[in-house]
This record gives structure tokens, sequence and C-alpha cells, in this order.
């Protein structure tokens, strides 16, 4: 699904590839064997390294199964022709690499290890800068899967603008106006968060920059949009893939009104 016309950066490329890659002869990087030597050349020591260190049998699991994933992507980027940038030179593409394997190693929520995957799989294919990556992982590893549930919704919402969302905020009080429920609550505080961080933000007159009014109570869903940190994370981890399960979720809650 392209959301814009594909480009070589993160910030205008809008989860058109499902694959990624960081493979190849011209990177120095093979990709064979099992789980635990999935990627080779470059980046072999480095899951070799995290490997020998003391790990419950869990953690190592998961830690072969983001490699593993981000092996496949790879392998499926370069198959369809695409071609590594100089991202994949980058010696920075390796902590990159170490970064995504420890936070797969921590991540007890199963659904965002491919989505981590997806994020180092990308790197080398794109001119975002690995620097700017690391921290797109860094806020990744802080987000639950909800949350990047959320962003997936605005990002979605803003370029296609297809889930007509709630243009009034929720109330302060509750009489005569109807309560959200918990569930909705705890969604628009998850956007409060994305506010803080300066993930997301609100464009309250047209053609004006989006301010980053945090507090519930100042949040109208329809004019949330993707910043710059929050397009990479959008972008580079594919937000696009999070289920419809979770979405449908959110944009019920960000669907929802006080009665009048």
């Amino acid at each position: 699904m392209a959301y814009m016309k594909k480009q070589n950066d993160f910030t205008k490329e809008i989860a058109i590839d499902t694959g990624s890659g960081l493979v190849g002869a011209g990177f120095g990087l093979v990709v064979a064997g099992p789980p635990g030597a999935l990627i080779g050349g470059a980046t072999a020591p480095i899951l070799s390294d995290v490997l020998k260190r003391f790990l419950s049998k869990k953690e190592k699991s998961r830690i072969e199964k983001v490699a593993e994933l981000a092996n496949k992507i790879i392998q499926k980027q370069i198959s369809s022709g695409s071609k590594p940038t100089e991202n994949a030179k980058d010696k920075k593409i390796g902590e990159l690499f170490e970064g995504t394997l420890l936070a797969a190693k921590d991540e007890y929520e199963d659904k965002k290890i491919p989505l981590l995957a997806n994020l180092f799989g990308r790197a080398p294919f794109t001119n975002t800068p690995i620097d700017n990556l690391i921290q797109s992982l860094i806020l990744a590893d802080q987000l639950s899967y909800r949350q990047l549930g959320v962003l997936s919704v605005v990002g979605r919402n803003q370029w296609e603008n297809c889930f007509n969302l709630s243009s009034k905020p929720l109330p302060y009080s509750s009489t005569g106006r109807g309560t959200p429920d918990e569930k909705t609550q705890g969604i628009y505080e998850d956007v409060n968060y994305l506010l803080v961080l300066g993930l997301i933000g609100q464009v309250f007159v047209k053609g004006a920059r989006p301010a980053v009014a945090s507090g519930t109570h100042f949040i109208a869903p329809v004019n949330l949009m993707l910043l710059y940190p929050g397009m990479l994370l959008f972008n580079g981890m594919l937000l696009d893939e999070v289920d419809k399960e979770c979405t449908g979720e959110i944009i019920k809650a960000l669907k929802w009104e006080p009665k009048e």
C-alpha cells in the first residue's frame, strides 16, 4: 500500500515496501544458516556476542526471531532489485543492529518484534541517517504496541483522510455529555504521551505549523498528524502492518464524541 510516491527517504516513503535488506556482496553481508547465525559478515560478530551473554530461553528466542525476520526482509529487498545506499557502509549500522537485538531481548510484546525487524532491515536502503534511525529505535523501545498503532492510524488518516476521526476533545466533565469508556480514555492517554514525546502534533488552523499541545482535553483527533520522528517510525517500522484488531480499537476510540 503506497500513501505517497516512493522516495528513498523515510520521511517521504510511506510504507510501500514490505521487504527490506542488509545483504549482498557489495555490503559484505551474507545471510545463511540457522537462527543464531542468520546474518553474517559485518553483523555476525555482533549477533554472536549478544547470544553469548547470559540470556533466558525466552530472551534468546526473541533475539533469534528478530534476526531471522530482518534477514528475510533483507533478502526480499535485494531480490526485488533494491540497492543499498551509503547507509550500508556506515559503521553505525552495527550499532543499530546490536540495539535492535537488545530491544528485542527485553520486548515482552511479541507483536513489536516484526516491527523492530522492519526498522533494521530497511535501514541500508534509505538515505535517512543511521543516527536518526538509532533515535527511532530508542523511541520504539519505549512505546507500547498500541502506541505504535496510534501512530499507524494517525499516519494513514493524515495521507488518506479515511477514518472520519472526531473533531471534539474529551469533555472535562461527564455531566449531560456522556463519558468515554476506560479503553477510550487509555487510548487518549496514549495520544497525549505521543504528543509529549513530539512524535505527533495537532494542526488547529489550516496551513499552520502543527502544535504540540498536550492534555487529553485538548486533543481533537482529526487534527493529529505525524511529526518528523513519528514519520521515521511509521515508515521505518512499516506501521501499516499493525494488526487490524489493534487499529480498529484505536479508530473507534478516536471517533468517539460526547453526547450533546
